[in-house]
C-alpha cells in the first residue's frame, strides 16, 4: 500500500519538474514573446501617429516600417496651406500628445536626389518619453504643400 502511494508522488513530482522545465524552455527560446512585442510596438506606434491630427489635410498615405527592434510609423498628407501653417499646428497638438518640441533639425531618411546625390530635408523634431517625430515639408515646394511626419520607437536624439 505504502509503495502504491510512494510511486504515486514520484509521479507526480516528475510530472511538475517536466511541466517546469517545458516552461522555461518556452520562455528562454521560443521567439513568440519577442515577436508579439515588436507587434504591439508597432501598433502602439501607428495609434500615436493616427491620434495626431493632420489640419484639415489629406492622407496621402500611412504606413509602419521595423527596423530591427526599433518600428516607425510614417504618415505623407497634402494640405491647401502654407507649411508654416502646418508646423504651427503641429507643434500644438504633438505638445497635446505629451511630445516636446525641439526645433529644426535635419532627417536622412527623407532626401531629394538633386543631380545624383542626397540632400537632407529640413525639418522639426519633436520627443515623447517613449517616441521621437519628425514632421518635413517634402520636395517639391508646391502648392498644395506635401509633408510627412515620420515617428520612431525611442530615439535616440532626445
Amino acid at each position: 500500500m505504502e509503495s502504491a502511494s510512494k510511486q504515486r508522488r514520484h509521479g507526480v513530482i516528475i510530472v511538475i519538474i517536466v511541466l517546469i522545465v517545458v516552461c522555461v524552455w518556452w520562455a528562454v527560446f521560443s521567439p513568440l514573446p519577442w515577436k508579439y512585442q515588436a507587434y504591439r510596438r508597432e501598433t502602439k506606434i501607428k495609434e500615436t501617429l493616427q491620434a495626431v491630427k493632420p489640419p484639415g489635410a489629406n492622407v496621402i498615405g500611412v504606413t509602419t516600417l521595423q527596423l530591427g527592434d526599433h518600428p516607425q510609423a510614417v504618415g505623407v498628407y497634402s494640405a491647401n496651406s502654407e507649411f508654416e501653417e502646418v508646423k504651427a499646428h503641429y507643434i500644438k497638438e504633438f505638445v497635446r500628445h505629451g511630445f516636446v518640441y525641439k526645433g529644426e533639425d535635419t532627417e536622412e531618411l527623407i532626401s531629394a536626389t538633386e543631380n545624383g546625390r542626397k540632400v537632407p530635408s529640413k525639418g522639426f523634431r519633436f520627443c515623447a518619453p517613449d517616441f521621437g517625430a519628425f514632421l518635413a515639408p517634402m520636395p517639391p515646394d508646391t502648392h498644395p504643400v506635401t509633408y510627412m511626419v515620420l515617428i520612431k520607437w525611442k530615439d535616440t536624439k532626445c
